[in-house]
């Protein structure tokens, strides 16, 4: 790996943690309200095999959820011209010709929530990729360790949930809620060797990142 590629991964891996760490003091939030949180990125990888880059373990993009990525719903002032016919269904333009439409967006959230049977392994290589023909073969992209036998089998978890406030049905009364980080009960396999270890799910992903 030459020295850009491997300030690159440092980078990445700053800005991970750093994320992880926003994330977890920040109380839960909208959609609209998150949109200033920046995601986790997936950018190494062939089409609809992205994988993190910089972090230890090669967490692929199908585990956006447990990372926290969420859809919630956002209002939009649009021009009526603009939106889809399924939206003009039960849209009606004011007399600027504007209008409001609800939508999904995704957004980044610290309910972090890996579970039972989740398997990450430390390189793209470890996972197979299956190409429009059914043909299976390794994961290739620069800057990963072309083999590795070290993975992760959770074996058992809770998820997080983010600090929050709710208000309580009869008193009215607004109740706050510590953030709780949930477990990670997993197996580390490494050169054969079986290791147990239980994380919080906010010290999993930091373990994801870092090993």
């Amino acid at each position: 790996m030459n020295e850009i590629s491997e300030l690159q991964k440092l980078e990445s891996e700053r800005k991970a943690l750093k994320l992880l760490d926003k994330l977890i003091s920040t109380p839960r939030k909208t959609a609209k309200q998150s949109k200033k949180i920046p995601f986790f990125e997936f950018p190494d990888g062939p089409q609809y095999y992205h994988f993190v880059r910089g972090w230890k373990f090669a967490v692929p993009e199908w585990f956006k959820d447990r990372l926290g990525f969420r859809i919630g719903k956002e209002t939009f002032r649009l021009k009526y011209g603009k939106i889809t016919e399924k939206e003009k269904l039960t849209c009606e333009p004011d007399k600027n010709g504007m209008t409001s439409v609800l939508r999904d967006v995704e957004y980044q959230s610290s309910a972090f929530c890996f579970k039972k049977n989740d398997v990450i392994k430390a390189t793209p290589a470890a996972y197979m990729l299956v190409d429009p023909e059914g043909n299976k073969k390794p994961i290739s992209i620069e800057g990963w360790p072309k083999k590795s036998n070290t993975y992760i089998l959770v074996k058992d978890a809770t998820e997080a949930i983010p600090e929050h406030t709710t208000i309580a049905r009869e008193t009215k009364e607004r109740i706050h809620h510590n953030r709780y980080s949930g477990k990670v009960t997993f197996e580390l396999t490494q050169n054969d060797i079986i290791e147990l270890k239980t994380l919080s799910q906010d010290e999993f992903i930091k373990f994801l990142i870092e090993g």
